[in-house]
């Protein structure tokens, strides 16, 4: 069982962070917003899955600000 819940969990991963970068981008549509609005309400894990993505992003561009400095 360890091992569909590591999927489960990557696969979420994975999700989360395709939405963060399609939700950053500046082409995203209404259609994005409205889409990912129905992803979140599909699995209570979506939110917590996105707000790690939207954290670990968020890591990075701090890191590449520290090191632009």
């Amino acid at each position: 069982m360890r091992i569909a819940l590591d999927k489960d969990y990557s696969e979420l991963s994975r999700a989360a962070h395709e939405w963060r970068t399609r939700l950053a981008d500046p082409r995203a549509t209404d259609a994005d917003r409205n889409a990912f609005e129905k992803w979140l309400e599909e699995d209570r894990r979506h939110e917590d899955a996105y707000d790690r993505a939207v954290a670990v992003w968020s890591s990075y561009d701090t890191l590449r600000r520290q090191h632009l400095d």
